[in-house]
């Protein structure tokens, strides 16, 4: 608070001396007798034109323009938008604050000299704004992406050792291993493919979870195993399904930021003597990830607080990952509780 109180102190004082310097060197001419009361007040009609409307483009270019189209790489369309303000700021003074026709006797002209010197100061204090407002933004953005990665860099190292823990959590490691040893005494055709699918999530956890991106499709295929694994232990009462769709192959996301949603619909939704259904949609679209999954809720079973932890911290993770790129929107109507989530990857 204490900052942006100064910051607005320091806008306000600097615009206050932008403005006072064109009163302190503005050059005294004489004015006859034949002077009219309107041409007279003419020349401050149009710097409080100028003021306002420089302030207007320097908080337009920094907050709207540079961030919506620069930073988004649109430069014609930001060429275009400067090119009609600067039209704009250099034509419509002359057209309003102008004498009337037929006013009486005026004052003469000024030289061409002078007339040139105003137009060409006028273009230096537009270009001037336009580019200290630009540099200011771009300085806010540098600074806001330097703070968000230590942020992240401090996420990733707190977090790193709790997804050891959790995610390949003692429970589903010995749930899934006490259910690979039932299929193992049956001799079961699934034994091998349990035991690599496996191994293959634990050799993602321990070699890939560190990194700040991984390729979607490798998160998916954890997913998969993830998924997998479990109806190996499930009854038949807990219907599950897993649908995906879209190429996966060019996109990267942060490691394990979905599963904790999956870990909590398989914890809270399911129940060993009542039927229960757990469906997960995963798709990418136009570089849009989309992700919903939803699950029965059952009395006794749930667990707000934890599941608020969890909810919490993935939801820090992506506001940290992706600011202002994603959705997260949570339903639960005492039935079943549904989780949509939509993230811009790009």
């Amino acid at each position: 608070m204490k900052s942006k109180v100064v910051t607005i102190i320091i806008h306000v004082a600097a615009w206050l001396v932008f403005f006072s310097l064109p009163l302190i060197f503005r050059p005294r001419h004489e004015m006859g007798p034949d002077v009219l009361p309107h041409d007279m007040f003419i020349p401050y009609f149009k710097l409080a034109f100028f003021n306002l409307f420089l302030v207007f483009m320097f908080y337009s270019n920094a907050y709207f323009f540079v961030p919506r189209l620069v930073f988004r790489k649109k430069y014609f369309q930001y060429t275009i938008i400067i090119l009609v303000f600067f039209t704009i700021f250099m034509v419509v003074p002359d057209l309003i604050f102008r004498p009337p026709f037929n006013s009486g006797p005026r004052r003469m002209h000024p030289p061409d000299e002078f007339i040139n010197f105003r137009q060409l100061n006028s273009v230096f204090l537009f270009i001037v704004i336009i580019l200290i407002s630009a540099g200011m933004r771009v300085v806010q953005e540098w600074k806001q992406a330097e703070k968000r990665n230590k942020q992240i860099e401090a996420e990733r190292l707190v977090t790193q050792l709790s997804f050891l823990r959790s995610q390949i959590n003692p429970h589903f490691l010995f749930n899934t291993l006490n259910s690979i040893y039932s299929l193992a005494l049956i001799k079961s055709d699934m034994t091998a493919e349990a035991v690599m699918k496996l191994s293959e999530m634990m050799r993602y956890v321990i070699h890939d979870v560190h990194k700040d991106k991984v390729d979607l499709q490798m998160e998916i295929r954890y997913i998969r195993h993830f998924v997998e694994l479990h109806k190996i232990r499930l009854s038949n009462n807990v219907n599950v399904e897993l649908n995906i769709r879209g190429d996966f192959s060019i996109y990267k996301i942060p490691p394990l930021i979905l599963l904790p949603f999956i870990e909590n619909a398989f914890k809270y939704g399911t129940s060993s003597h009542e039927k229960a259904s757990i469906i997960i949609g995963i798709s990418v679209d136009h570089d849009i990830l989309t992700f919903q999954i939803s699950n029965q809720v059952f009395p006794g079973r749930e667990d707000e607080e934890s599941r608020g932890i969890g909810i919490h911290n993935t939801e820090e993770r992506l506001n940290l990952m992706y600011p202002g790129k994603f959705k997260l929107v949570l339903t639960n109507n005492e039935k079943v509780f549904i989780i949509n989530l939509t993230i811009q990857l790009s």
